[in-house]
């Protein structure tokens, strides 16, 4: 008997630096607007064969917060984007490479109360 050969499989790795910028802004006594941008860099080389795909995502963030003397809470909403590379995911009988791509988008909706006794 003999069994069939694994196919090889390796992931590849690269360096990345991601940024992440916020701040808020005073709208009142009580209330603050908040934004804030980010990045999350996938660390899967470009020119890799590597099981996993390389995504690049990227997020921006906004919501207003209240805050009281027992009583603050905070609302906001989320939006991040991102495209992977093209895959070839099977060769056709003619030869030809079925490729499949990646795209991502979400919108987070966020909330938070509290209440200090």
């Amino acid at each position: 008997m003999s069994s069939p050969p694994f196919t090889s499989t390796y992931a590849a790795v690269r360096a990345v630096a991601n940024v992440a910028m916020a701040g808020n802004y005073r709208i009142g006594r009580l209330m603050r607007v908040h934004l804030g941008v980010l990045t999350d860099r996938s660390p899967v080389p470009t020119d890799s064969s590597s099981v996993f795909t390389k995504v690049d995502l990227y997020r921006v963030t906004s919501g207003f917060s209240l805050t009281g003397a027992s009583l603050s809470g905070s609302i906001g909403l989320a939006y991040g984007w991102g495209r992977g590379d093209d895959r070839t995911l099977v060769v056709t009988a003619g030869g030809l490479p079925g490729l499949a791509s990646l795209k991502v988008r979400t919108l987070n909706f966020i909330y938070a109360l509290s209440y200090a006794f």
